[in-house]
């Protein structure tokens, strides 16, 4: 290894270079490795990009998909959050797309989805028609908003935001 250029090197080898030489031994002789890991904490403001804007003009007829997910949920630490909205022409034409991130007090996928539902709406001069698999988002809905905005509802800060019947 000696005369390798790091930029040819495999990351793995060029970080295990930058140890100390008791600690590269280790690692080479015994396969031990101790390595602080520092997490950023999560942006606690919400953001969304469009990768493929939408028309001026959005059909009414057109259909919104929207996803929310969440990788690394364990802990609270490595927890991070998206969705995803589709506008999709009556035909089937893809007319828009993108991704964006809750606001950090939205801890699981179903708040992420329920966040995407609320930016459809805030988006939408009229009510869109939307495609989720959110069994919670579409029991909401149902139950009307004073069922949806009780206290003891995980999303109901979210649900508050909206003007649903």
């Amino acid at each position: 290894m000696g005369g390798q250029s790091r930029l040819w090197m495999p990351r793995h080898l060029a970080f295990i270079n930058t140890l100390s030489a008791e600690r590269k031994a280790l690692a080479e002789d015994r396969a031990i490795l101790v390595a602080q890991v520092i997490i950023p904490a999560r942006p606690a403001e919400h953001a969304f990009t469009w990768l493929k804007p939408p028309p001026m003009h959005v059909p009414e007829d057109a259909t919104w998909y929207i996803d929310g997910s969440m990788v690394g949920g364990r802990h609270n630490a490595t927890r991070r959050l998206g969705y995803a909205i589709v506008l999709v022409s009556k035909c089937g034409s893809l007319l828009a797309f993108g991704n964006g991130r809750p606001p950090s007090w939205i801890t699981d996928s179903a708040g992420a989805e329920c966040w995407a539902y609320f930016c459809v709406i805030g988006m939408s001069i009229f009510v869109p028609h939307v495609v989720t698999d959110c069994l919670g988002i579409l029991s909401m809905l149902t139950l009307g908003k004073t069922a949806a905005t009780l206290a003891t509802r995980p999303l109901a800060r979210v649900w508050v935001l909206f003007s649903i019947p």
